[in-house]
């Protein structure tokens, strides 16, 4: 039989994905004693097999430079035009349209 490990905290976070980490994090910026626990050897879950994409509409960002998006339009489908359809790439500290 395995050892047995015990662990005294506040909050227990079961998964150390995207939403597992972030979970943490805003546990610890208030305060509380955070941990998680992942079964894989690496944290990441299934956002390490996203290729970073995810799907945000409406942003700040997107505001600032321009783009009109609405969760409506999102449902309505991909655009068709390239006039209407924007990519965004984040790399370090620099944003480009």
């Amino acid at each position: 039989m395995a050892a047995v490990e015990q662990y005294e905290t506040d909050i227990a976070i079961v998964g150390a994905g995207g939403a597992g980490v972030a979970a943490g994090i805003e546990a610890r910026d208030a305060g509380a004693r955070a941990i998680a626990f992942e079964k894989s050897s690496a944290p990441g879950g299934a956002a390490i097999i996203s290729g970073g994409g995810c799907l945000i509409v409406g942003s700040p960002l997107q505001q600032q430079n321009g783009i009109h998006d609405t969760p409506d339009l999102t449902r309505s489908g991909p655009a068709t035009t390239s006039s209407t359809r924007s990519t965004i790439s984040i790399t370090g500290p620099n944003v480009s349209v």
